[in-house]
């Protein structure tokens, strides 16, 4: 749909709001993650590009952005790179964990498209999420209701992020 957003309604920013799993063992449920960039597994970008990794990157002046109207708000926000698989929880389970290790804050399945798209289109793009659950702390998750009525903190930041520029 993003793409639809794009071509088909002039959209120039494009903010990603969702839930992720924690890859990073500082990184906690309901706690923010500004994807900075994101890897992915899938070959949506490989398919155009296959002699090249081409870097998924959020637009930094909406990363600057919503890093500050977080900070200003009191909530704990990470920023960093997210992993974008076509699976949340998939046979490389233990990769995915050593990803953690190396930094990756979690895992979600939209930002490295998202990004793509907006370096094709030459628009802003920012993925910003809480994290739902923990595939490093099992004890972290989150029941469904909780998700529904109380992860708004990401949707402040994203209007906000908009709204100030």
């Amino acid at each position: 749909y993003a793409r639809e957003l794009i071509v088909d309604y002039g959209v120039k920013k494009l903010i990603r709001v969702g839930t992720a799993g924690s890859l990073n063992e500082d990184v906690h449920v309901r706690e923010l993650v500004l994807a900075q960039a994101a890897a992915t597994n899938s070959n949506i970008i490989r398919n155009d590009w296959p002699q090249y990794d081409f870097p998924q990157i959020a637009n930094f002046n909406l990363l600057d952005k919503a890093y500050h109207i977080a900070k200003n708000f009191g909530m704990t926000t990470h920023v960093g790179n997210v992993l974008s698989s076509d699976v949340f929880y998939s046979n490389y389970f233990e990769k995915n964990i050593e990803l953690g290790k190396w930094g990756v804050k979690a895992v979600e399945m939209e930002a490295a498209a998202l990004y793509y798209l907006a370096a094709q289109h030459q628009v802003d793009a920012l993925a910003i999420m809480t994290i739902s659950d923990s595939l490093v702390n099992p004890d972290e998750d989150t029941t469904a209701e909780e998700r529904q009525n109380t992860f708004t903190d990401m949707m402040k930041v994203g209007l906000g992020t908009l709204i100030a520029d």
